[in-house]
Formats: structure tokens, sequence, C-alpha cells
């Protein structure tokens, strides 16, 4: 009995993305490393990806619902190509990324069918952030300087690290262990 009181306080933390494949995936990595020569933490290649939306911390009995969601989706595959850095954060860049640009409305079109079916369960979402089409490759943390960092992302801002067709999305789940944190993917569908 405890055991279910437990796991049905437990929040689990997930999230809806599309994947990048490896080509990218690696030539953003080979940037990337430009920023962790100066010790800005950057994340590992099989964490690339779109973001579409973060659901946060879930209850345990919610989680049929949340993958539910997908089961709405309509959308068809389209091109999506990740082109040039930039940035988040005013006082200090918060997060370095790369642009994502997409035929016609396609990521808006896929987050839209998402979002409809986590109203349809009543899931509330607590992100405020305007969606922004982006693959985070860095979080710079602590004491950096700015304008070297700022450098770097100008000399990329018209970078074009590859083009693929967007033919899945998941529900995925960050999970933190010993050894770092890791993506889980809950459920996946093909567009």
């Amino acid at each position: 009995m405890a055991a279910d009181v437990e796991n049905s306080l437990k929040t689990r933390k997930v999230f809806f993305a599309v994947d990048v494949p490896q080509s990218v995936r690696e030539a953003l990595h080979t940037v990337a490393k430009e920023f962790e020569a100066y010790n800005v933490p950057i994340l590992t290649v099989d964490k690339y990806h779109i973001t579409l939306e973060h659901v946060g911390g879930i209850k345990e009995q919610q989680m049929c619902h949340v993958a539910e969601a997908l089961s709405g989706v309509r959308s068809g595959k389209f091109a999506a190509t990740v082109s040039g850095l930039s940035y988040f954060g005013q006082d200090s860049i918060q997060i370095v990324f790369a642009k994502v640009i997409t035929e016609g409305n396609g990521l808006n079109s896929l987050r839209e069918d998402i979002l409809r079916g986590l109203r349809r369960d009543n899931i509330t979402l607590t992100n405020e952030n305007p969606f922004s089409q982006h693959v985070t490759i860095a979080l710079p943390r602590g004491n950096f300087d700015d304008e070297l960092l700022k450098r770097i992302i100008e000399a990329n801002k018209n970078t074009k690290f590859g083009s693929f067709e967007v033919d899945s999305v998941a529900l995925k789940e960050s999970v933190r262990s010993t050894s770092g944190q890791s993506h889980k993917v809950l459920r996946k569908v093909t567009l």
C-alpha cells in the first residue's frame, strides 16, 4: 500500500521532441566543441533534439493521458533545416542553440496537434515561454566571457548544419542517475 501511495506522488519530467539525425548532430557538435574549449558545458551528441513542449513534472497516474496526446497527431512529414547559431538570455547568455527552419508550418502544426491532445485530457502546462524552433547545444553556467561566446555565435550565425525529413515525434523522459542525465523514449509515432 505504501509503495502505491509513493508511486502516485512521484512525478516524471517528460517532453515531446523531434529527433535530429546523426549527421546533423555531428555537425552541431563540431561547433559546440568551440564553446567547450572555453569551459562552457555542452550537451552530448545524443541529447540534441528539437523540443516541441516540456510537460514538466507529471504524476504517474497522468502518464497514460500524456502519452495519449500523440494519438491525435495529424501532421504529415515535412522538411527541416538546422542552420545558424543564436542564444537566449538578455543580461547574459543562458542557452546557445541552432535555429530550425521548416517548410510551411511544420513544427508549429505538429506542436499544436500535441497541445490539442493534452488539453483534451485536461493536462495543464506550466511553460509560459513562447515556442522557438531550436536545438540546444550549450548551457553556459557560471562566469563566462559573454563577448567571446557572442563572437563564436556570430561567426556561425549562417552555418548550415544539415537538412532532414521530420517523420516522427516522441514523448521522452529526462532520467537522472549517478552517471548523469539521459533521455528515455516512452512513446514514438510516425508522421
